[in-house]
């Protein structure tokens, strides 16, 4: 049987059973092959972006995640905000491993799913915002020229600016 673009698929099946030009290697154009797009869970050799989340499948394949839905590790963001908006793993409900899923950073905090302290104070978020009660994006909640980190490491309230400081 022939395989006029030595995509490993019979030309006869490329047009009888898939629907893809047996001319293109590649019919849908995403970078794929045909044959590994059949190969690859829930891609389709006819469709671009197989599961419609704006990552094409051969992106889908490059950041570890599927063609078959449109949020992978199923933690509120799509493969494509992971991806390309926040830059975060498509794969991984909790990118940065502080403990506070990339959707709740992104949507809920606004602070950086790949950073653990988004602020730089010292304080991962996740203990800024369930043990602290402090602020993820503001070094200083209380603004009293003392970090949050260095008024939890010092035993003083982060959120009290009438602590006295270590200064005083």
């Amino acid at each position: 049987s022939s395989d006029t673009d030595g995509d490993l698929l019979p030309d006869y099946n490329e047009v009888t059973q898939h629907g893809t030009d047996p001319a293109n290697p590649d019919t849908d154009g995403d970078g794929l092959s045909d044959h590994d797009e059949l190969s690859y869970e829930g891609a389709d050799p006819t469709n671009y972006d197989s599961d419609g989340d704006g990552l094409n499948d051969y992106e889908e394949v490059l950041y570890g995640a599927s063609s078959e839905t449109g949020d992978y590790d199923g933690d509120g963001l799509t493969d494509y905000e992971e991806a390309k908006v926040y830059f975060s793993l498509p794969y991984s409900p909790d990118g940065d491993g502080d403990m506070l899923g990339d959707y709740e950073e992104a949507k809920v905090y606004g602070t950086n799913p790949i950073s653990p302290d988004g602020d730089g104070d010292g304080l991962w978020d996740y203990n800024e915002v369930t043990d602290f009660m402090t602020d993820p994006n503001d070094a200083d909640s209380d603004d009293d020229g003392y970090s949050d980190g260095f008024e939890v490491s010092e035993g003083y309230d982060p959120l009290d600016a009438s602590d006295p400081g270590p200064m005083n």
